[in-house]
């Protein structure tokens, strides 16, 4: 479950979000629509931590206020709407980074974490690219790719 409670952001003195409360349940679809500039991106971001904001925000129970970045890491992932893919990196390396908030500081992926990366290309149907260059994939396949790593 997602709580948002009052939350509001602004950039130097220009408020973009004010006073925003939602409540999300497990498994409950939810869209945020509305114009450019109306605040979409900028509340996914107080979301996941990337942006300072006023008021709270919990996650299965979890403030995220209270939270190392590795533990936000774990609870929730960031798709952009305009990634950046890395040149010279495989897919099935990119998708592995999104396993290092689970990896120990001075530790190796465990073979779990590469299951789990071969669990999440299959789920999105591009098993077939891991070992393509990140670089040479198309729109379509990079925003599966970088699903992936979210996942």
């Amino acid at each position: 479950m997602i709580n948002l409670d009052s939350i509001s952001v602004a950039f130097g003195d220009t408020p973009v979000l004010e006073d925003v409360s939602l409540s999300v349940a497990l498994g409950e679809w939810v869209g945020i629509i509305g114009p450019n500039g109306a605040g979409k991106s900028t509340l996914i971001k107080a979301i996941v931590g990337l942006l300072e904001h006023q008021g709270t925000i919990t996650i299965d129970g979890r403030e995220m206020d209270g939270l190392s970045a590795r533990q936000r890491a774990q609870i929730v992932a960031y798709v952009p709407q305009v990634p950046s893919l890395p040149v010279g990196m495989s897919v099935g390396e990119y998708v592995l980074l999104g396993r290092a908030p689970y990896i120990s500081l001075f530790k190796w992926e465990s073979k779990a974490d590469h299951e789990a990366v071969e669990e999440a290309l299959e789920l999105l149907d591009v098993a077939m690219l891991g070992t393509r260059d990140v670089a040479t994939l198309s729109g379509g396949e990079a925003q599966r790719v970088v699903l992936a790593r979210a996942i």
